[in-house]
């Protein structure tokens, strides 16, 4: 039954029209601008046992709303003004509400509705009274108001009055209450006088000055993303302190002589500080205003916010951090009189929407309950409203059951779970506080004792067995045994069993300890990846020593600075690169420059292929890796074999390989991923697919021939993966649908979300193996199988690494070497058995990031510093949250921008130089560099590009270069990266450079490259290359210019030219096209005669060689000859036809020797030809260069017999008996090509309708 005592509303004569006050106006313009944000409401319960005398009580009502104007104010505006609109005396409503007899559960649900109601804020009234009937003598008064006509302070005095006016009416007496001296009508216009004529100015000028340089909040971690435009849902959890907590509180506050709210607010500081690491902690919190004694009985908003900036830098102890607190309590409430809207609108502070100013925390303390007549009790009234104006709002309230403290917070930014782990973590830091205020703040307790054994013991009980007391060469050797006639290695069409890639190594190993090799001895290996690459590892190992490699697409200059710090006595190498070494040695003192060594003229040596007696043992050095580093020298990382072995065996466990398996061998030789990917298969009898760079960095190819050669595990870094991806999406149904591969692996940068979702649509039952790891810790530390995509509302940017990998520990720990708790951010270090020794030569950077391990069992254990951000998951997954220094990863690659920066300065017209990061719209990372000229000249950007290059690899040689007249400087005089300006890639000169689309074709093109790089504006004449365009990006971008515009362009034409206005033209067909053996420019200046080379990749592309005419330098004219075009040929032509047809493009250039000629594969059996042809015609060649041509070899040895035997029979030359061979070879390669061509156009492209072993070689087209 409900019963309602109504009211009639005001005529609009009686009503009175005020100006709001500040916080008034504040409050209504937020209800207008976000309603859900202003929905709060101040809910109270009264409990009243005994007979309730209802008229007495509603007229105790009646009279307290008849005394107190604020509760007959409803608000609107007038004239464009927003205003207070003050009814004349009325009733209140009072609804009777009998809950006996309803459903269990349903009683609390109707309180729960009934004090949710929304206000009105026009119609009022704006409070609500219902009397709810429990039982026979014991009811419950409900009251609500909102916000805008009480506060905090006025609850006391409603309650206060109430009791007095109910004791008053029951007895049948008048109100004893004496007049009010003001309404809070008064109080609006008073404070706005005073704003008016200046009196607040010295608190204004106070609050300037302590909000100076502010941090705009505290960033606390979330389990979410801040949205872009938050909304107000939020959520609480409430958490009762015990009361012997409480009353030691208390006892502490008055030991240090501050109040309990001062106690209060230094812990909450303390517990911001430790989630969040900021040593500038602001605050919010209320002050109830009322210091002058006619405010103190007025209902009304009278309180005031006050923002409460602490200093915690130092780590001062808990007892000092209160002397601080107190200060800057007393301070603003020595100013509290300025509202804080004026304060605000003072300070124009940077705002969001949905944000609150200044601070986005906030805590406040309850006034105590005024004292109630007996048998009438408050009741902790919860009222969820399903929202949270700030980020977190501590709400304390001191009771006999000890400290309340309710947490509301933002269901936008924080799960349920992460909230009562910080309300955990808030009771343990007070009992640390009371138990001790003199501890430093980085030592105060935060875990409890459950967490911290959960991350460090539970989550880090990775302990597993393996062959610890063996090198990797003997569990080699052991597999040998085991299965000596299994495929161990392969490389294109060659493979080694296990028993010939043995006996190679024991080859290797017995010459190379006759070279002096010995444990810790140091052999570089500079040679492509390749059988022999893999070979010469384990020699080294089976030898005793430790090998470096040496990537041979690095410049010169690096592989000097290398040899020369590791101090390396000996080089393994090729022919190839014989050359490269002879100019890298001249820089090194003789006494210290390495000695030499051929590889091939090694293995024509004759030595034993038995295995050698064992020389080295597991903590002897494996391998050292050189990366980047800060002070503008690569660093050597030193791995032993112990952690060496121990990655090698959870690449096994977690990836569970077989001897069925076929890892691919695609890593870079100075990458550390080589390691695994050529020795993990060899321990478990399966093989090592080494995929060429020309295969491994073309997205279209490497997924071919993971289908081809029946690949079972692939790793790449993401953006390889991502444009293996693009590409599948591309062929849609006609893609390779990598039947045998069981697992991709990706390393070396973050893994998005997305991109794992792209893979599982496409490949569903390829699972993906995330990893994460530091080259100074034997490669990768963590592991995430993911196989499953994740949903759309994933809320991690990026997937978790996962947990540490067997024998592995992780540990999350803050400035001061504490483990942070769940979910809060720590700095990464790595524990356990893979930790490596250090870096080569460098005591003092090894003792910077190898530190003692205080959580190990084993004295002598270290941990090593990733310097990496990172928090646990609640699941104990890790997610990892990029860098606490200035290192980055760029496709992979780890960079730290000090070593270019230090080479820049050392440019004679360099003064000051920075290299950062950058990402396009399109996700694509570049280098920028900012650079500040000397005051004489002015670099151009291919001057400095030019002279990294003498030193650096490509990859660490920046996209762009800006110039600047001054470095930006914070506030402690540090270069501030965070204002750098943003680069705009399409200016790689002058602003007056841009040249708009003109074409129809131009606007395509434009929009392709726009999307592709996340680059605007972008005009016809910008370079590709200049624009953060690479090999890698440039595969996408001729794949999408094919889709777009119906014509695939060879890769190569890019050469010509790698600017939109050149694309279109060669779209257009402006470029000669009819020729079957077509020429491209790749760079036509210069004083000398022209190159002309003969790249060999049929499918067009060789973008290897822009960085071959790159090294010939710009004086050297570079052309390409592409390769003969088969397509509508009825016969193939002969080889002697090819060649011609090449001569002519090549006289088109240049009619008249001396010629310079050069080819690489197949193209150098055509240069050869060629030769003999301009030979034959009285043309002089002065230069032959052959790259890795086709030779006779082992697969084509029948054929080689029969044309020795013909040619002995006939009486020919040797050198006769080769040109046979060569043509025979080329013509039946020409004419696979001509016939593949032809089933293609079928539509029947078939590999068993090739010849036997053709197969392998023109496998790049089929399925194409």
């Amino acid at each position: 039954m409900t019963t309602t005592f109504s009211y009639e509303t005001p005529s609009q004569e009686d009503i009175q029209v005020f100006p709001m006050s500040l916080a008034q106006e504040g409050l209504w313009f937020l209800a207008q601008l976000e309603p859900a944000r202003a929905a709060s409401i101040i809910p109270l319960a009264l409990r009243l046992r005994g007979l309730l005398d209802v008229q007495a009580l509603e007229r105790s009502l009646h009279l307290i709303v008849q005394r107190h104007e604020a509760l007959r104010t409803t608000f609107g505006m007038r004239q464009g003004q927003p205003v207070q609109v003050i009814a004349p005396p009325l009733a209140l409503p009072l609804s009777l509400r009998d809950l006996r007899g309803l459903p269990e559960g349903e009683p609390e649900a109707e309180v729960l509705r009934l004090a949710r109601a929304p206000f009105d804020l026009q119609q009022g009234p704006l409070l609500r009274a219902t009397v709810l009937q429990g039982g026979a003598q014991e009811q419950l008064l409900l009251l609500s108001l909102h916000p805008l006509v009480c506060d905090g302070w006025s609850v006391g005095v409603f309650l206060r009055e109430l009791a007095t006016l109910y004791e008053a009416c029951s007895n049948g007496q008048p109100s004893p209450l004496p007049e009010l001296p003001m309404q809070y009508a008064d109080f609006a216009r008073w404070q706005r006088e005073r704003l008016s004529g200046g009196l607040l100015a010295e608190s204004l000028a106070y609050w300037r000055q302590q909000l100076a340089g502010s941090p705009a909040g505290v960033d606390l971690p979330t389990d979410r993303p801040r949205l872009p435009v938050p909304t107000v849902r939020g959520a609480t959890y409430g958490l009762r302190l015990p009361r012997a907590l409480t009353a030691a509180l208390k006892e502490l506050s008055r030991q240090q002589g501050v109040t309990l709210y001062m106690s209060l607010v230094a812990a909450f500081q303390t517990l911001l500080y430790r989630y969040s690491g900021q040593e500038d902690v602001v605050l919010g919190s209320t002050t109830a205003g009322r210091r002058r004694a006619e405010v103190q009985a007025v209902i009304g908003l009278v309180e005031n916010t006050l923002v409460l900036r602490t200093d915690l830098s130092g780590n001062p102890s808990f007892a000092e951090l209160l002397g601080r607190v107190r200060a800057v309590i007393l301070g603003a409430q020595g100013h509290e009189e300025l509202p804080f809207e004026a304060l605000v609108k003072a300070l124009h502070p940077t705002r969001a929407l949905g944000q609150n100013p200044l601070f986005q925390v906030r805590l406040r303390l309850a006034a105590a309950p005024p004292a109630l007549p007996a048998g009438w009790m408050l009741a902790q009234m919860e009222v969820e409203t399903g929202t949270s104006p700030f980020d977190l709002t501590l709400d304390l309230e001191d009771g006999p059951d000890g400290l309340s403290s309710r947490f509301e917070y933002s269901t936008d930014l924080f799960d349920e779970a992460s909230i009562a782990r910080m309300a955990g973590h808030w009771q343990t830091l007070l009992e640390g506080v009371v138990a001790d205020p003199t501890r430093r703040l980085a030592d105060l307790p935060l875990l409890t004792e459950q967490e911290r054994c959960q991350l460090l013991v539970e989550w880090n009980a990775t302990q597993v067995e393996y062959p610890q007391e063996q090198c990797l060469h003997q569990l080699f050797e052991a597999q040998v045994e085991r299965s000596p006639e299994a495929v161990a290695v392969v490389c294109e069409e060659h493979h080694l069993t296990y028993h010939e890639l043995n006996a190679r190594a024991n080859q290797l190993a017995r010459h190379l300890q006759e070279l002096g090799v010995m444990p810790e001895t140091l052999v570089a290996l500079l040679m492509e990846r390749s059988m022999n690459f893999v070979a010469a590892i384990l020699a080294v190992f089976k030898a005793g020593g430790a090998f470096l490699p040496l990537d041979p697409q690095h410049p010169v200059g690096r592989h000097s600075q290398i040899l020369q710090q590791s101090g390396c006595q000996l080089v393994l190498t090729t022919d190839k690169y014989g050359s490269t070494l002879a100019e890298a040695l001249v820089e090194i003192d003789g006494s210290q420059r390495p000695q030499v060594i051929d590889i091939e003229t090694l293995l024509q040596k004759r030595a034993a292929g038995e295995n050698l007696p064992l020389r080295s043992v597991p903590g002897n050095l494996a391998y050292i890796m050189y990366t980047s580093g800060s002070t503008g020298a690569p660093k050597g990382v030193m791995v032993e074999q112990l952690g060496m072995v121990n990655h090698i065996y959870a690449k096994i466990a977690d990836l569970a390989l077989n001897r069925e398996d076929r890892v691919a061998q695609n890593g870079p030789p100075c990458f550390d991923i080589v390691v695994w990917q050529c020795l993990a298969a060899l321990l478990v009898g399966g093989c090592v697919y080494v995929f060429k760079d020309e295969i491994a960095h073309d997205p279209m190819r490497l997924l071919e021939q993971i289908e081809e050669k029946k690949i079972t595990i692939l790793q790449a870094v993401p953006s390889i993966l991502r444009a293996v991806v693009q590409q599948a999406e591309m062929l849609n149904e006609e893609r390779p649908r990598l039947a045998n591969l069981r697992w991709a692996v990706p390393t070396g940068d973050a893994l998005s979300a997305e991109l794992c979702r792209q893979w599982l649509k496409l490949y569903p039952a390829i699972p993906l193996l995330n990893t994460y790891g530091s080259t100074e810790c034997s490669d990768d530390q963590c592991h995430y199988a993911i196989d499953q995509p994740p949903s759309l509302d994933y809320p991690l940017p990026i997937m978790p690494i996962g947990r540490p990998i067997q024998n592995m520990q992780t540990y999350i720990l803050d400035h001061h070497l504490m483990p942070v708790p769940i979910g809060v951010i720590g700095d990464l270090y790595i524990g356990g058995r893979g930790v490596g020794r250090g870096y080569l030569h460098d005591a003092q950077r090894t003792a910077e990031v190898f530190l003692p391990d205080a959580f190990a069992q084993q004295p002598g254990s270290r941990l090593y510093k990733t310097r990496d951000r990172a928090r646990y998951l609640p699941d104990g997954n890790i997610e990892f949250l990029g860098r606490s220094d200035n290192l980055i990863k760029v496709h992979g690659v780890r960079i730290e921008p000090g070593e270019i920066e230090a080479l820049l300065e050392r440019h004679p017209v360099v003064r000051e130089a920075v290299v950062m990061a950058r990402e396009t719209k399109g996700g694509n990372k570049y280098l920028a560099a900012y650079v500040v000229p000397g005051q004489d000249q002015v670099p151009t950007s291919e001057e400095l590009r030019s002279w990294l290059r003498e030193k650096l690899p490509e990859s660490m040689v920046p996209s762009t270069f800006m110039l600047l007249d001054t470095l930006p400087l914070n506030a402690n005089g540090k270069i501030d990266r965070r204002a750098l300006p943003t680069p705009e890639l399409s200016r790689s000169t002058a602003e007056d450079s841009y040249v708009a689309p003109v074409l129809l074709l131009h606007h395509q093109l434009v929009q392709i490259w726009e999307e592709l790089l996340g680059v605007r504006p972008i005009g016809i004449t910008d370079d590709f290359f200049e624009v953060g365009g690479d090999s890698l990006l440039a595969v996408r971008l001729f794949e999408r210019m094919a889709q777009v515009c119906g014509k695939k362009l060879p890769l190569s034409t890019l050469f010509a030219g790698a600017t939109i206005e050149q694309l279109a033209r060669a779209l257009q067909g402006e470029t000669k096209t009819d020729s079957r053996a077509p020429l491209v420019v790749v760079q036509a200046g210069g004083s000398r005669r022209p190159f002309f080379f003969l790249h060999g990749q049929w499918r067009g592309g060789a973008l290897y060689s822009l960085e071959l005419s790159r090294y010939l330098g710009p004086d050297q004219p570079f052309y390409l000859l592409e390769p003969y075009k088969f397509e509508s040929l009825a016969v193939p032509p002969t080889l002697e036809a090819i060649a011609a047809a090449h001569i002519e493009s090549l006289r088109s250039v240049q009619p008249e020797g001396p010629y310079l000629l050069g080819g690489w594969c197949n193209g150098g059996l055509l240069a050869y030809e060629m030769a003999r042809q301009l030979h034959a015609q009285g043309q002089a060649v002065d230069l032959l260069v052959l790259m890795d041509s086709d030779a006779p070899a082992p697969k084509y040895k029948w054929d080689r017999r029969i044309i020795v035997g013909l040619g002995n029979l006939l009486r020919l030359s040797q050198e006769k008996q080769v040109d046979w061979f060569l043509a025979y070879r080329y013509l039946r390669l020409s004419f696979h090509y001509w016939r593949l061509n032809k089933l293609k156009h079928a539509g029947t492209t078939k590999r068993d309708e090739l010849e036997p072993g053709v197969a392998d070689e023109v496998s790049p087209q089929l399925d194409a």
